[in-house]
């Protein structure tokens, strides 16, 4: 393998070993997209969950 190559090789060996968690740190500009909307939609389905009535 070539010496250059050596370290690509090594990186994706890792990421695929520890999953898609350690993944998004390799294309971390999509991985904040995906992380600001998940928060975005947990933080309204928090907020909207307040004003349902509690059945009891």
């Amino acid at each position: 393998m070539e010496p250059h190559l050596y370290g690509i090789h090594a990186t994706c060996k890792l990421l695929r070993e520890f999953g898609t968690r350690d993944v998004r740190y390799a294309n971390y500009r999509v991985s904040l997209v995906g992380e600001t909307t998940i928060r975005f939609l947990s933080n309204l389905i928090q907020e909207s969950i307040l004003f349902y009535p509690l059945f009891t």
